[in-house]
């Protein structure tokens, strides 16, 4: 997918519309970028975008992509310095659905600096290897656990989500078990996991995935 898929669905409007206009959803801004580097969706294989998702996350996002919004709009931040962007980071919240939950998961481990709030939607980590929740559970949660303290962090909430039909939940389960048996970093109070029942690797179970882990964005008390 590319940039305009999400704001292109009409479902996934209609639910962020309707939210706001209602009190169920706070009002926010939501930026929907995409890493690859030209317009359009290329044609190669999606399981070759590490490249993309490294370059995304360790330049694109905070040196760029955030100072342009922070200052476009009114928000929390104080400025478009690093700083300022660090201070507000409990106002600004990552998620991605599939490759999007693959850089939410990068997201976390290496600019938790700058945000507080995660989901990431149908997708595991692949710091160690593509499938690393399924291939390397134990290595691929260690890293991301090495990675949260190193930090030293804000407190953060995670809303793991994926579709109870949706193959990719093969990958997320073993991460998640394994991150809630090897720290408290990631027990209950930072760390969900929701099956959006009856769903497949769809936009439409995106949709829904997306609104559960808006319960807890910006509202969950974090500890």
């Amino acid at each position: 997918m590319n940039e305009t898929t999400f704001l292109h669905d009409a479902a996934f409007r209609r639910m962020l519309d309707q939210g706001m206009a209602t009190g169920e959803l706070l009002p926010q801004i939501v930026v929907t970028p995409t890493y690859y580097p030209t317009t359009g969706e290329p044609t190669g294989s999606w399981e070759n975008d590490g490249d993309y998702i490294t370059d995304f996350v360790q330049a694109e996002l905070c040196q760029s992509l955030l100072p342009a919004v922070e200052t476009a709009y009114r928000t929390y931040a104080a400025g478009d310095r690093a700083q300022d962007l660090i201070d507000s980071r409990q106002h600004r919240a990552f998620a991605g659905f599939s490759m999007g939950a693959i850089t939410t998961w990068s997201v976390l481990e290496q600019r938790l600096a700058y945000f507080a709030y995660f989901a990431p939607m149908a997708g595991d980590s692949w710091t160690i290897t593509n499938d690393g929740g399924l291939l390397h559970p134990d290595r691929t949660a260690k890293k991301l656990i090495a990675a949260v303290k190193a930090s030293q962090p804000a407190p953060f909430h995670i809303e793991a989500t994926v579709g109870s039909q949706d193959g990719t939940q093969n990958s997320m389960t073993p991460l998640i078990n394994r991150l809630r048996q090897l720290s408290t970093n990631f027990d209950a109070d930072h760390l969900s996991y929701w099956k959006d029942p009856n769903g497949g690797h769809t936009l439409a179970s995106a949709t829904n995935q997306f609104a559960h882990a808006q319960e807890t964005f910006f509202k969950k008390l974090l500890p």
